[in-house]
Protein backbone atom coordinates (compact mmCIF):
# COMPACT_ATOMS: atom_id res chain seq x y z
CA UNK A 1 0.00 0.00 0.00
CA UNK A 2 1.26 3.46 -0.88
CA UNK A 3 -0.25 6.75 0.29
CA UNK A 4 0.64 10.41 -0.01
CA UNK A 5 0.17 13.62 -1.95
CA UNK A 6 3.33 13.61 -4.09
CA UNK A 7 3.55 12.42 -7.69
CA UNK A 8 4.70 8.81 -8.06
CA UNK A 9 6.72 8.17 -11.23
CA UNK A 10 7.42 4.66 -12.52
CA UNK A 11 9.64 4.83 -15.59
CA UNK A 12 9.59 1.10 -16.31
CA UNK A 13 7.00 -1.65 -16.02
CA UNK A 14 4.64 -2.05 -13.09
CA UNK A 15 4.34 -5.83 -12.52
CA UNK A 16 2.25 -7.35 -9.76
CA UNK A 17 2.89 -11.11 -9.48
CA UNK A 18 1.73 -11.90 -5.94
CA UNK A 19 -0.30 -10.13 -3.29
CA UNK A 20 -2.12 -6.82 -3.38
CA UNK A 21 -0.98 -3.34 -4.41
CA UNK A 22 -3.13 -0.39 -3.31
CA UNK A 23 -1.97 3.09 -4.40
CA UNK A 24 -3.61 6.09 -2.71
CA UNK A 25 -1.69 9.12 -3.95
CA UNK A 26 -3.54 12.32 -4.77
CA UNK A 27 -0.48 13.60 -6.63
CA UNK A 28 -1.10 11.02 -9.36
CA UNK A 29 0.93 8.18 -10.84
CA UNK A 30 2.93 8.34 -14.08
CA UNK A 31 3.85 5.00 -15.64
CA UNK A 32 6.30 4.81 -18.55
CA UNK A 33 6.10 1.05 -19.11
CA UNK A 34 3.53 -1.73 -19.08
CA UNK A 35 1.04 -2.61 -16.36
CA UNK A 36 0.92 -6.36 -15.66
CA UNK A 37 -1.29 -7.92 -13.01
CA UNK A 38 -0.61 -11.66 -12.90
CA UNK A 39 -2.00 -14.69 -11.13
CA UNK A 40 -4.54 -13.85 -8.44
CA UNK A 41 -2.87 -10.60 -7.41
CA UNK A 42 -4.60 -7.22 -7.54
CA UNK A 43 -3.62 -3.65 -8.35
CA UNK A 44 -5.95 -0.87 -7.19
CA UNK A 45 -5.57 2.86 -7.83
CA UNK A 46 -7.68 4.70 -5.25
CA UNK A 47 -6.14 8.17 -4.84
CA UNK A 48 -8.22 9.27 -1.83
CA UNK A 49 -9.04 5.95 -0.24
CA UNK A 50 -12.36 4.10 -0.04
CA UNK A 51 -15.41 6.32 0.21
CA UNK A 52 -13.46 9.59 0.04
CA UNK A 53 -14.40 11.84 -2.90
CA UNK A 54 -11.54 12.93 -5.14
CA UNK A 55 -11.54 16.68 -5.55
CA UNK A 56 -7.94 17.45 -6.49
CA UNK A 57 -6.47 13.98 -7.07
CA UNK A 58 -4.41 13.63 -10.24
CA UNK A 59 -4.83 10.69 -12.66
CA UNK A 60 -3.02 7.45 -13.33
CA UNK A 61 -1.18 8.52 -16.47
CA UNK A 62 0.43 6.28 -19.08
CA UNK A 63 3.08 8.50 -20.63
CA UNK A 64 5.75 6.22 -22.09
CA UNK A 65 7.52 6.72 -25.40
CA UNK A 66 7.01 3.18 -26.78
CA UNK A 67 3.75 1.22 -27.10
CA UNK A 68 2.44 0.37 -23.62
CA UNK A 69 0.11 -2.46 -22.58
CA UNK A 70 -2.31 -3.05 -19.74
CA UNK A 71 -2.66 -6.78 -19.10
CA UNK A 72 -0.86 -9.68 -17.51
CA UNK A 73 0.15 -13.27 -18.18
CA UNK A 74 -2.89 -14.59 -16.31
CA UNK A 75 -6.03 -12.51 -16.25
CA UNK A 76 -7.39 -13.87 -12.99
CA UNK A 77 -5.67 -10.95 -11.28
CA UNK A 78 -7.62 -7.71 -10.98
CA UNK A 79 -6.69 -4.20 -12.12
CA UNK A 80 -9.16 -1.78 -10.55
CA UNK A 81 -9.68 1.95 -10.73
CA UNK A 82 -11.80 3.22 -7.86
CA UNK A 83 -14.87 5.39 -8.41
CA UNK A 84 -12.78 8.53 -7.81
CA UNK A 85 -9.80 7.57 -10.01
CA UNK A 86 -8.95 9.05 -13.39
CA UNK A 87 -7.07 7.35 -16.25
CA UNK A 88 -5.03 9.41 -18.73
CA UNK A 89 -3.51 8.32 -22.08
CA UNK A 90 -0.55 10.53 -22.95
CA UNK A 91 1.72 8.42 -25.16
CA UNK A 92 2.09 9.17 -28.87
CA UNK A 93 3.02 5.52 -29.46
CA UNK A 94 -0.29 4.39 -27.96
CA UNK A 95 -1.57 2.00 -25.30
CA UNK A 96 -3.08 -1.46 -25.90
CA UNK A 97 -5.61 -3.06 -23.58
CA UNK A 98 -4.94 -6.76 -23.00
CA UNK A 99 -7.70 -7.12 -20.41
CA UNK A 100 -11.13 -5.51 -19.83
CA UNK A 101 -11.03 -2.26 -17.86
CA UNK A 102 -13.67 0.05 -16.35
CA UNK A 103 -13.16 3.77 -15.70
CA UNK A 104 -15.91 5.16 -13.47
CA UNK A 105 -14.83 8.76 -13.07
CA UNK A 106 -12.86 10.35 -15.92
CA UNK A 107 -11.00 9.06 -18.96
CA UNK A 108 -8.58 11.64 -20.35
CA UNK A 109 -7.34 11.43 -23.96
CA UNK A 110 -4.32 13.69 -24.35
CA UNK A 111 -2.06 11.99 -26.89
CA UNK A 112 -1.97 8.59 -28.57
CA UNK A 113 -4.53 5.85 -29.23
CA UNK A 114 -6.02 3.35 -26.81
CA UNK A 115 -6.31 0.08 -28.74
CA UNK A 116 -9.22 -2.15 -27.71
CA UNK A 117 -11.02 -5.29 -28.86
CA UNK A 118 -14.42 -6.83 -28.13
CA UNK A 119 -12.69 -9.02 -25.50
CA UNK A 120 -10.35 -6.38 -24.09
CA UNK A 121 -12.96 -3.67 -23.80
CA UNK A 122 -12.84 -0.26 -22.12
CA UNK A 123 -16.07 0.67 -20.29
CA UNK A 124 -16.73 4.27 -19.25
CA UNK A 125 -19.25 5.50 -16.71
CA UNK A 126 -18.86 9.16 -17.73
CA UNK A 127 -18.00 11.14 -20.83
CA UNK A 128 -14.33 11.22 -21.77
CA UNK A 129 -12.23 14.38 -21.73
CA UNK A 130 -10.27 15.26 -24.84
CA UNK A 131 -10.40 13.11 -27.95
CA UNK A 132 -8.81 14.26 -31.19
CA UNK A 133 -7.36 13.06 -34.48
CA UNK A 134 -4.24 12.06 -32.52
CA UNK A 135 -5.90 10.59 -29.44
CA UNK A 136 -8.99 8.34 -29.46
CA UNK A 137 -10.21 4.82 -28.71
CA UNK A 138 -9.06 2.67 -31.63
CA UNK A 139 -11.65 -0.10 -31.46
CA UNK A 140 -14.91 -0.74 -29.59
CA UNK A 141 -15.82 1.38 -26.57
CA UNK A 142 -18.56 0.68 -24.00
CA UNK A 143 -20.55 3.33 -22.11
CA UNK A 144 -22.78 2.59 -19.13
CA UNK A 145 -25.89 4.76 -18.96
CA UNK A 146 -28.59 5.41 -16.39
CA UNK A 147 -32.29 5.84 -17.02
CA UNK A 148 -33.51 9.15 -18.41
CA UNK A 149 -32.26 11.67 -20.94
CA UNK A 150 -28.52 11.95 -21.56
CA UNK A 151 -25.89 12.91 -24.11
CA UNK A 152 -23.32 10.14 -24.43
CA UNK A 153 -20.13 10.70 -26.45
CA UNK A 154 -18.01 7.87 -27.85
CA UNK A 155 -14.52 9.24 -28.76
CA UNK A 156 -13.91 6.41 -31.23
CA UNK A 157 -11.99 6.00 -34.46
CA UNK A 158 -10.19 3.38 -36.47
CA UNK A 159 -6.65 3.54 -37.81
CA UNK A 160 -6.01 7.16 -38.77
CA UNK A 161 -9.70 8.19 -38.93
CA UNK A 162 -11.16 9.76 -35.77
CA UNK A 163 -14.97 9.87 -36.03
CA UNK A 164 -16.58 10.48 -32.61
CA UNK A 165 -20.21 9.36 -32.27
CA UNK A 166 -22.83 10.91 -29.97
CA UNK A 167 -26.03 9.30 -28.68
CA UNK A 168 -28.61 11.96 -27.82
CA UNK A 169 -31.00 9.99 -25.60
CA UNK A 170 -34.38 11.64 -24.99
CA UNK A 171 -35.96 8.74 -23.07
CA UNK A 172 -34.77 5.49 -21.50
CA UNK A 173 -36.35 3.62 -18.60
CA UNK A 174 -33.61 1.07 -17.89
CA UNK A 175 -29.92 1.09 -17.02
CA UNK A 176 -28.01 -0.01 -20.13
CA UNK A 177 -24.45 -0.36 -21.36
CA UNK A 178 -23.90 0.43 -25.05
CA UNK A 179 -20.88 -0.55 -27.14
CA UNK A 180 -19.97 1.53 -30.19
CA UNK A 181 -17.38 0.78 -32.86
CA UNK A 182 -16.29 2.37 -36.12
CA UNK A 183 -16.04 -0.11 -39.01
CA UNK A 184 -13.78 0.77 -41.96
CA UNK A 185 -15.61 -0.98 -44.81
CA UNK A 186 -18.21 -0.49 -47.53
CA UNK A 187 -21.52 -0.18 -45.69
CA UNK A 188 -23.70 -1.59 -48.49
CA UNK A 189 -23.87 -5.17 -47.17
CA UNK A 190 -27.27 -6.69 -47.94
CA UNK A 191 -28.41 -3.54 -49.75
CA UNK A 192 -30.99 -0.76 -49.35
CA UNK A 193 -34.68 -1.12 -48.50
CA UNK A 194 -37.19 -0.37 -51.28
CA UNK A 195 -39.80 0.73 -50.45
CA UNK A 196 -38.72 2.30 -47.18
CA UNK A 197 -40.65 0.83 -44.24
CA UNK A 198 -40.65 4.18 -42.41
CA UNK A 199 -42.38 6.02 -45.24
CA UNK A 200 -39.34 8.22 -45.85
CA UNK A 201 -37.72 8.79 -49.24
CA UNK A 202 -35.88 5.66 -50.31
CA UNK A 203 -32.10 5.74 -50.02
CA UNK A 204 -30.09 5.72 -53.23
CA UNK A 205 -26.65 5.01 -51.76
CA UNK A 206 -24.77 4.57 -48.50
CA UNK A 207 -21.17 5.33 -47.55
CA UNK A 208 -18.52 3.17 -49.15
CA UNK A 209 -15.99 4.21 -46.52
CA UNK A 210 -17.31 3.34 -43.05
CA UNK A 211 -20.25 2.67 -40.78
CA UNK A 212 -20.83 2.47 -37.03
CA UNK A 213 -22.29 -0.19 -34.77
CA UNK A 214 -24.07 0.71 -31.53
CA UNK A 215 -25.35 -2.29 -29.58
CA UNK A 216 -26.66 -2.86 -26.06
CA UNK A 217 -24.18 -5.11 -24.24
CA UNK A 218 -26.79 -7.34 -22.55
CA UNK A 219 -30.45 -6.57 -23.30
CA UNK A 220 -31.99 -3.76 -25.37
CA UNK A 221 -32.99 -0.75 -23.28
CA UNK A 222 -36.65 -0.31 -22.44
CA UNK A 223 -38.53 2.80 -23.48
CA UNK A 224 -35.62 4.09 -25.56
CA UNK A 225 -35.84 7.00 -27.99
CA UNK A 226 -33.16 9.34 -29.23
CA UNK A 227 -31.00 10.48 -32.11
CA UNK A 228 -27.44 9.74 -33.18
CA UNK A 229 -24.83 12.25 -34.35
CA UNK A 230 -22.22 10.98 -36.80
CA UNK A 231 -19.06 12.91 -37.59
CA UNK A 232 -17.33 13.03 -40.96
CA UNK A 233 -14.01 14.18 -42.39
CA UNK A 234 -12.76 14.94 -45.89
CA UNK A 235 -12.31 11.25 -46.73
CA UNK A 236 -16.05 10.67 -46.18
CA UNK A 237 -16.61 12.77 -49.33
CA UNK A 238 -19.20 15.15 -47.92
CA UNK A 239 -19.09 18.51 -49.68
CA UNK A 240 -22.57 19.90 -48.87
CA UNK A 241 -23.60 19.08 -45.25
CA UNK A 242 -26.67 21.30 -45.43
CA UNK A 243 -28.16 19.48 -48.42
CA UNK A 244 -31.39 17.72 -47.43
CA UNK A 245 -30.50 14.60 -49.42
CA UNK A 246 -27.67 13.80 -47.00
CA UNK A 247 -29.22 11.62 -44.28
CA UNK A 248 -28.32 8.97 -41.73
CA UNK A 249 -28.90 5.38 -42.80
CA UNK A 250 -29.84 2.70 -40.26
CA UNK A 251 -30.10 -1.09 -40.28
CA UNK A 252 -30.63 -3.68 -37.54
CA UNK A 253 -27.53 -5.74 -38.41
CA UNK A 254 -25.26 -6.72 -41.30
CA UNK A 255 -27.84 -9.09 -42.83
CA UNK A 256 -30.68 -6.55 -43.02
CA UNK A 257 -31.32 -3.65 -45.42
CA UNK A 258 -30.44 -0.02 -44.86
CA UNK A 259 -33.36 2.38 -44.24
CA UNK A 260 -33.56 6.15 -44.22
CA UNK A 261 -33.27 7.51 -40.65
CA UNK A 262 -33.57 11.08 -41.88
CA UNK A 263 -31.77 14.12 -40.50
CA UNK A 264 -32.41 16.96 -38.07
CA UNK A 265 -29.27 19.13 -37.96
CA UNK A 266 -25.80 19.31 -39.43
CA UNK A 267 -22.60 21.22 -38.74
CA UNK A 268 -19.63 22.18 -40.88
CA UNK A 269 -18.93 24.67 -43.68
CA UNK A 270 -21.87 25.55 -45.92
CA UNK A 271 -20.31 23.63 -48.82
CA UNK A 272 -21.59 23.35 -52.37
CA UNK A 273 -22.22 20.84 -55.14
CA UNK A 274 -18.88 20.07 -56.75
CA UNK A 275 -17.03 21.85 -53.95
CA UNK A 276 -14.23 20.54 -51.74
CA UNK A 277 -14.85 17.88 -49.11
CA UNK A 278 -15.42 19.22 -45.60
CA UNK A 279 -15.60 18.07 -41.97
CA UNK A 280 -18.66 18.27 -39.74
CA UNK A 281 -21.49 16.30 -38.15
CA UNK A 282 -24.92 15.00 -39.12
CA UNK A 283 -27.70 14.23 -36.63
CA UNK A 284 -30.44 11.72 -37.39
CA UNK A 285 -34.15 11.75 -36.74
CA UNK A 286 -35.62 9.84 -33.77
CA UNK A 287 -35.05 6.07 -33.54
CA UNK A 288 -36.00 3.45 -30.94
CA UNK A 289 -33.95 0.35 -31.86
CA UNK A 290 -30.33 -0.42 -32.73
CA UNK A 291 -27.64 -1.08 -34.18
CA UNK A 292 -25.83 0.12 -37.37
CA UNK A 293 -25.59 3.71 -38.66
CA UNK A 294 -23.90 5.33 -41.66
CA UNK A 295 -23.91 8.39 -43.90
CA UNK A 296 -26.35 7.98 -46.78
CA UNK A 297 -28.11 9.92 -49.52
CA UNK A 298 -31.52 10.00 -51.16
CA UNK A 299 -30.09 11.63 -54.31
CA UNK A 300 -28.74 9.81 -57.36
CA UNK A 301 -29.10 12.46 -60.07
CA UNK A 302 -25.68 14.12 -59.67
CA UNK A 303 -22.56 12.98 -61.46
CA UNK A 304 -18.87 12.60 -60.77
CA UNK A 305 -18.06 15.88 -62.48
CA UNK A 306 -20.13 17.85 -59.96
CA UNK A 307 -20.34 15.48 -56.96
CA UNK A 308 -22.88 15.86 -54.17
CA UNK A 309 -21.93 14.32 -50.82
CA UNK A 310 -20.62 10.78 -50.39
CA UNK A 311 -19.51 9.72 -53.86
CA UNK A 312 -16.71 7.24 -54.45
CA UNK A 313 -14.97 9.07 -57.31
CA UNK A 314 -14.17 12.76 -57.85
CA UNK A 315 -13.69 13.57 -61.53
CA UNK A 316 -11.64 16.73 -61.95
CA UNK A 317 -11.40 16.93 -65.75
CA UNK A 318 -12.89 15.35 -68.86
CA UNK A 319 -11.98 16.36 -72.43
CA UNK A 320 -12.60 14.99 -75.92
CA UNK A 321 -10.57 16.12 -78.95
CA UNK A 322 -10.62 14.90 -82.52
CA UNK A 323 -7.24 13.75 -83.82
CA UNK A 324 -6.43 14.10 -87.56
CA UNK A 325 -6.87 10.68 -89.23
CA UNK A 326 -6.83 8.96 -85.82
CA UNK A 327 -10.28 9.35 -84.23
CA UNK A 328 -11.26 11.11 -81.00
CA UNK A 329 -8.93 11.22 -77.99
CA UNK A 330 -10.66 11.25 -74.59
CA UNK A 331 -8.80 12.08 -71.39
CA UNK A 332 -10.00 12.43 -67.82
CA UNK A 333 -8.59 12.66 -64.31
CA UNK A 334 -9.82 11.79 -60.84
CA UNK A 335 -8.77 13.44 -57.59
CA UNK A 336 -9.71 10.46 -55.39
CA UNK A 337 -11.29 7.04 -55.86
CA UNK A 338 -12.87 4.49 -53.56
CA UNK A 339 -14.05 1.07 -54.77
CA UNK A 340 -14.13 2.24 -58.39
CA UNK A 341 -14.30 -0.72 -60.82
CA UNK A 342 -14.12 0.79 -64.32
CA UNK A 343 -15.04 3.62 -66.67
CA UNK A 344 -17.17 3.01 -69.75
CA UNK A 345 -16.72 5.50 -72.58
CA UNK A 346 -20.05 6.09 -74.33
CA UNK A 347 -20.70 7.80 -77.68
CA UNK A 348 -23.82 9.28 -79.29
CA UNK A 349 -24.74 10.87 -82.61
CA UNK A 350 -27.63 12.90 -81.21
CA UNK A 351 -26.69 13.55 -77.57
CA UNK A 352 -29.59 11.39 -76.33
CA UNK A 353 -28.98 7.75 -77.25
CA UNK A 354 -25.55 6.52 -76.08
CA UNK A 355 -23.67 3.26 -76.60
CA UNK A 356 -20.34 1.96 -75.21
CA UNK A 357 -17.19 2.28 -77.31
CA UNK A 358 -14.49 1.49 -74.71
CA UNK A 359 -14.00 0.17 -71.17
CA UNK A 360 -11.09 1.35 -69.01
CA UNK A 361 -10.21 -0.29 -65.70
CA UNK A 362 -10.18 2.11 -62.74
CA UNK A 363 -7.50 2.43 -60.09
CA UNK A 364 -9.91 1.07 -57.47
CA UNK A 365 -9.11 3.10 -54.37
CA UNK A 366 -6.69 6.01 -54.35
CA UNK A 367 -6.16 9.29 -52.50
CA UNK A 368 -4.02 10.78 -55.30
CA UNK A 369 -4.77 12.17 -58.75
CA UNK A 370 -5.12 9.51 -61.48
CA UNK A 371 -5.23 10.26 -65.24
CA UNK A 372 -6.91 8.10 -67.87
CA UNK A 373 -7.04 8.14 -71.67
CA UNK A 374 -8.96 6.33 -74.40
CA UNK A 375 -8.80 6.70 -78.18
CA UNK A 376 -12.02 6.16 -80.15
CA UNK A 377 -10.45 5.02 -83.43
CA UNK A 378 -13.82 4.23 -85.03
CA UNK A 379 -15.29 7.70 -84.48
CA UNK A 380 -17.19 8.79 -87.63
CA UNK A 381 -16.55 12.13 -89.33
CA UNK A 382 -19.63 13.80 -87.83
CA UNK A 383 -20.59 15.80 -84.78
CA UNK A 384 -20.35 13.40 -81.82
CA UNK A 385 -21.27 13.37 -78.15
CA UNK A 386 -19.36 11.56 -75.39
CA UNK A 387 -19.89 10.78 -71.73
CA UNK A 388 -18.32 8.54 -69.07
CA UNK A 389 -20.21 5.92 -67.09
CA UNK A 390 -18.28 5.26 -63.88
CA UNK A 391 -19.10 1.90 -62.25
CA UNK A 392 -18.27 0.93 -58.65
CA UNK A 393 -17.38 -2.52 -57.37
CA UNK A 394 -20.91 -2.89 -55.95
CA UNK A 395 -22.44 -2.25 -59.40
CA UNK A 396 -23.69 1.30 -58.74
CA UNK A 397 -22.94 3.81 -61.51
CA UNK A 398 -22.92 7.53 -62.23
CA UNK A 399 -22.42 9.62 -65.37
CA UNK A 400 -20.19 12.53 -66.35
CA UNK A 401 -21.44 15.57 -68.26
CA UNK A 402 -21.80 15.19 -72.03
CA UNK A 403 -19.07 16.60 -74.28
CA UNK A 404 -19.53 17.48 -77.95
CA UNK A 405 -16.91 16.97 -80.67
CA UNK A 406 -17.41 18.46 -84.11
CA UNK A 407 -16.59 16.96 -87.48
CA UNK A 408 -13.55 19.25 -87.68
CA UNK A 409 -11.28 20.48 -84.92
CA UNK A 410 -11.25 23.76 -83.09
CA UNK A 411 -8.48 24.65 -80.66
CA UNK A 412 -9.13 26.75 -77.59
CA UNK A 413 -6.50 27.95 -75.14
CA UNK A 414 -7.74 29.72 -71.99
CA UNK A 415 -5.53 31.69 -69.58
CA UNK A 416 -4.79 32.42 -66.77
CA UNK A 417 -6.18 29.34 -65.07
CA UNK A 418 -6.83 29.66 -62.14
CA UNK A 419 -8.03 33.25 -62.68
CA UNK A 420 -8.83 36.12 -60.34
CA UNK A 421 -10.36 38.97 -62.35
CA UNK A 422 -10.17 38.11 -66.09
CA UNK A 423 -9.84 35.18 -68.44
CA UNK A 424 -8.56 35.38 -72.02
CA UNK A 425 -8.76 32.99 -74.95
CA UNK A 426 -8.10 33.00 -78.69
CA UNK A 427 -10.14 31.09 -81.24
CA UNK A 428 -9.04 30.94 -84.91
CA UNK A 429 -12.29 32.24 -86.38
CA UNK A 430 -13.09 35.08 -88.74
CA UNK A 431 -16.38 36.00 -87.05
CA UNK A 432 -17.46 36.32 -83.42
CA UNK A 433 -18.74 33.17 -81.75
CA UNK A 434 -21.45 32.79 -79.09
CA UNK A 435 -20.18 31.80 -75.66
CA UNK A 436 -21.66 30.83 -72.29
CA UNK A 437 -20.17 30.50 -68.79
CA UNK A 438 -21.74 27.70 -66.73
CA UNK A 439 -21.42 27.11 -63.00
CA UNK A 440 -20.74 23.79 -61.24
CA UNK A 441 -24.32 22.56 -61.66
CA UNK A 442 -24.60 23.54 -65.32
CA UNK A 443 -26.50 26.80 -64.79
CA UNK A 444 -25.74 29.68 -67.13
CA UNK A 445 -24.19 32.64 -65.30
CA UNK A 446 -23.09 34.67 -68.35
CA UNK A 447 -23.42 34.68 -72.13
CA UNK A 448 -22.25 36.83 -75.05
CA UNK A 449 -20.18 37.00 -78.25
CA UNK A 450 -16.43 36.61 -78.55
CA UNK A 451 -14.21 39.11 -80.26
CA UNK A 452 -12.34 38.31 -83.45
CA UNK A 453 -8.92 37.10 -82.30
CA UNK A 454 -8.22 37.53 -78.57
CA UNK A 455 -11.21 37.76 -76.21
CA UNK A 456 -10.86 38.91 -72.60
CA UNK A 457 -13.76 38.50 -70.16
CA UNK A 458 -14.17 40.18 -66.77
CA UNK A 459 -14.94 37.47 -64.18
CA UNK A 460 -14.20 39.49 -61.03
CA UNK A 461 -17.89 39.49 -60.02
CA UNK A 462 -18.19 35.69 -60.11
CA UNK A 463 -17.85 33.74 -56.88
CA UNK A 464 -14.77 31.60 -56.34
CA UNK A 465 -15.18 28.08 -57.71
CA UNK A 466 -15.10 26.00 -60.89
CA UNK A 467 -16.79 27.05 -64.16
CA UNK A 468 -17.13 25.88 -67.75
CA UNK A 469 -16.54 28.12 -70.77
CA UNK A 470 -18.65 26.91 -73.70
CA UNK A 471 -18.17 28.04 -77.30
CA UNK A 472 -20.51 27.22 -80.19
CA UNK A 473 -18.34 26.82 -83.27
CA UNK A 474 -19.00 25.68 -86.80
CA UNK A 475 -17.40 22.35 -85.85
CA UNK A 476 -19.57 21.92 -82.74
CA UNK A 477 -19.51 22.70 -79.03
CA UNK A 478 -16.15 23.31 -77.36
CA UNK A 479 -15.89 23.37 -73.54
CA UNK A 480 -13.00 24.30 -71.29
CA UNK A 481 -12.96 24.22 -67.49
CA UNK A 482 -11.48 27.06 -65.44
CA UNK A 483 -11.28 28.06 -61.79
CA UNK A 484 -11.75 31.44 -60.09
CA UNK A 485 -9.89 32.03 -56.83
CA UNK A 486 -10.28 34.81 -54.27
Amino acid sequence: SSTGASLLTIRGNLIVTQGFVDIRITGGVNIGGNIEVNGTSTFTFDPDGPGVPATTALPLQLNGTALQTIGGTALAGAFTLSDDARLQINNAAGVTLQRPLTVQREFILTNGLLNTTATNLLTLAANATGGSATSFVNGPLARSTTAGAATVVFPIGKGAAYRPLTMNTTAQTSITTFTAEQIEANALGAGISDPDANGRIVLKRVSQFRYFTVTPTLAPPTGYSGTVTLSFGPDDRVNFPGNGDLVVGKRDNATTLWANLGRTTSTGPAGAIGGPNVSGTLTSDIFTTFSDFTLASTDMTNNVFAPLNPLPVALTSFTAQRQPAAGVQLTWSTATERNSAYFEVQRSLDGRSFGPVAKVAAQGSSARSISYTSLDRSAPAAQLYYRLRQVDTDGSASFSPVLSVGAGSTSLTLFPNPARTTISFRVPAETPLPYRILNQVGQQVRRGQTSVGLTTLDVATLAAGSYLLELQTGAGRVVRRFTITN
